[in-house]
């Protein structure tokens, strides 16, 4: 193609017809830029192309994370109830005619529900954080779903606070039960351990840790920190993540 313009270029200086050669020259100085734009135009395409085959499949990704994500949060909050109801029923036995009425196995049980309990959550991030690493944010095109994954953290960052907060009454109360208790005697009690000497907590009981105001202090604060989980910071983190598996499966559905 190339020599064929270059033959009829040289003809047209031959014949003397530079006026006709200009024109001629114009023309296919045009088609070489319709060319290129043409050539551009396809090459944008091809990329938009692979580029939404991309954001699909962080789409796909992000969903099967954020389904995670909220199955191991509800999962959180249903433990995160029962801790609450054993803390209540801890705390009643503070009350000397409650506690009178119970043997020390039962008040061991109890004990053993509130310490044994405890668990925190632990979000997948693997997906998140490689779109936004890697920069690849840009590529959801969807700007209420890019605002939602990019401030995701900040969302995280009140669990985590929260949950620090309650992780430090939680140990508080463990060592309090390890000065004033005995864990030997617990774990016997509820079937965990065989004694097979004696040991000096064979004479203690749980009088003591009851009536110890630091412990009853402890769990007061530890129920408050997880009933505002519960109301509060736990169903307000539900709905982040159910907004964004909305819109994400908006998007997988264009």
């Amino acid at each position: 193609m190339i020599k064929l313009f270059r033959q009829i270029r040289q003809n047209l200086l031959m014949e003397n017809k530079t006026g006709k050669y200009f024109k001629y020259a114009i023309g296919e100085i045009i088609l070489v830029v319709i060319g290129i734009l043409i050539a551009l135009q396809i090459n944008n395409t091809n990329n938009l192309k692979q580029e939404r085959k991309i954001e699909q499949e962080y789409l796909q990704s992000l969903q099967a994370e954020f389904e995670l994500n909220l199955e191991n949060l509800e999962t959180l909050i249903a433990l995160n109830k029962e801790m609450t109801e054993d803390v209540e029923k801890l705390l009643t036995l503070f009350d000397k005619s409650i506690l009178d009425t119970i043997n020390d196995t039962l008040t061991a049980v109890i004990l053993n529900d509130v310490m044994d309990n405890y668990d925190i959550y632990m979000p997948s991030l693997g997906v998140l954080t490689d779109l936004i690493s890697s920069g690849n944010l840009n590529l959801i095109q969807n700007k209420k779903l890019r605002h939602q994954l990019a401030s995701f953290e900040i969302s995280l960052d009140r669990i985590d606070d929260q949950e620090k907060t309650a992780e430090k009454e939680f140990h508080a109360i463990r060592d309090l039960f390890n000065e004033k208790s005995s864990l030997q005697k617990l774990f016997t009690q509820i079937g965990w351990y065989e004694k097979k000497q004696n040991s000096i907590s064979d004479t203690m009981n749980y009088e003591s840790l009851l009536k110890s105001v630091q412990f009853e202090n402890s769990l007061l604060s530890f129920h408050a920190m997880n009933r505002t989980s519960n109301n509060r910071i736990f169903p307000d983190f539900k709905t982040t993540i159910e907004n964004i598996l909305l819109e994400i499966e908006k998007d997988l559905e264009k």
